[in-house]
């Protein structure tokens, strides 16, 4: 296999992102594309084992329970001040902090650089932007014997990430890529969790993962990324196709969804998942870093008014709307103190979202209806001409 597997041998000369070496690279939005043209495929294709998702077996390394954890919090650096007034029992961190700036092996003495408390639990997130996570493919077994040695209690395989507009063949290919990761952080000695992003509208690859998940009754934790979902109707479309692929369970694995942060959207989320959910979100330290807290009397929202006063950071909302957060006094208020009662906050809302749902022992009645029901594709999302959204 050549080296980087040629991905950069045409560096974008307008690099959004200087200084990680080898990040940027011509194509389609600036993004290599795999297609059935390009005679590197077959490299890769044969580095992932086929596109089959069934030569990929459960790992036997045993994954932490997320039972009665309904939010994960997603600490950044340098977050010892958050933990004065709460010690989780997990926490996760994503690629920026599992991985150095190019890539290429894993950073030293994560809970020490983050400050967190020795009897947190660290749950290591594979999420992370796309060129980083291409070098991280070409060394993965260098990276993920290292990350071994960090003590995480369990790893979530990564999120390759699927584009609207780039080929068929890319989203089976970046599918296999997530699962040989999690094969290979297994063999290596970690806890690592399936991560799944589904190719749209495709009602056959969602019952793919539904059989490769049925057949491994030992997993009992999968992952969902639902980050970069802005678009409603793409939002919409992804809920369905959710609800669809979790149908076609045989029994209910825990759902570790990151992403929704509003209300309104974990609701959904619960809704379509049933009881087994946790939700893991960075805004509750975000706030907490900024002097800001989750209210705790907000009942709804909606997402576009979330994006104006988290993005905008505006302490009030307009005229006439519940605010979903509050400002403090740098001087006056610990941000450990925020943190705790933002979390407590977003437990709150996961748990009357489930709470409103049917509970464990109801919902395979439930499930066996949704399994008669076949999707009804949405038109799909006509991406923009430069960046588009990923797909799930």
């Amino acid at each position: 296999m050549k080296p980087n597997l040629a991905l950069f041998a045409c560096p974008n000369p307008n690099c959004p992102r200087e200084g990680v070496a080898h990040n940027c690279y011509a194509g389609a939005d600036n993004y290599d594309v795999y297609n059935a043209d390009d005679a590197r495929v077959m490299d890769v294709v044969a580095a992932c084992r086929g596109l089959h998702l069934d030569n990929v077996m459960a790992g036997h390394v045993l994954v932490p329970s997320l039972a009665g954890t309904p939010y994960l919090p997603i600490v950044p650096s340098f977050s010892a001040r958050l933990f004065t007034n709460l010690v989780p029992r997990y926490v996760a961190v994503t690629l920026d902090e599992l991985l150095d700036a190019s890539g290429s092996h894993a950073r030293p003495n994560i809970r020490a650089r983050l400050g967190i408390p020795t009897s947190t639990k660290i749950i290591g997130l594979l999420y992370g932007d796309d060129p980083r996570l291409e070098i991280f493919w070409v060394n993965r077994e260098v990276v993920l014997a290292e990350l071994a040695e960090q003590g995480l209690a369990a790893l979530v395989a990564a999120n390759f990430s699927f584009w609207y507009n780039h080929p068929y063949l890319e989203h089976a290919i970046n599918q296999k890529r997530s699962l040989i990761i999690y094969d290979l952080a297994h063999k290596l000695g970690i806890a690592a969790i399936p991560h799944f992003y589904w190719i749209p509208q495709d009602e056959s690859n969602m019952n793919q993962i539904a059989q490769w998940i049925n057949g491994r009754p030992s997993i009992d934790l999968v992952a969902f990324n639902l980050q970069t979902l802005g678009d409603e109707q793409v939002w919409r479309q992804t809920l369905e196709e959710l609800r669809y692929l979790v149908g076609q369970l045989k029994r209910g694995p825990h759902l570790l969804i990151t992403g929704p942060q509003t209300p309104e959207r974990i609701r959904a989320v619960a809704e379509v998942t049933g009881p087994r959910l946790t939700i893991a979100g960075a805004d509750a330290a975000q706030l907490a870093l900024h002097y800001r807290v989750l209210e705790e009397q907000v009942q709804n929202s909606t997402f576009s008014h979330y994006k104006k006063v988290y993005r905008g950071d505006r302490a009030r909302c307009p005229a006439g709307q519940v605010s979903l957060f509050s400002s403090a006094s740098p001087t006056q208020t610990d941000p450990g103190e925020l943190f705790a009662k933002s979390i407590h906050n977003y437990e709150a809302i996961v748990s009357r979202s489930i709470a409103g749902t049917l509970t464990e022992q109801q919902w395979p009645s439930v499930l066996a209806q949704v399994k008669k029901i076949s999707i009804k594709p949405i038109k799909r999302f006509v991406a923009p001409p430069k960046k588009t959204p990923r797909i799930s």
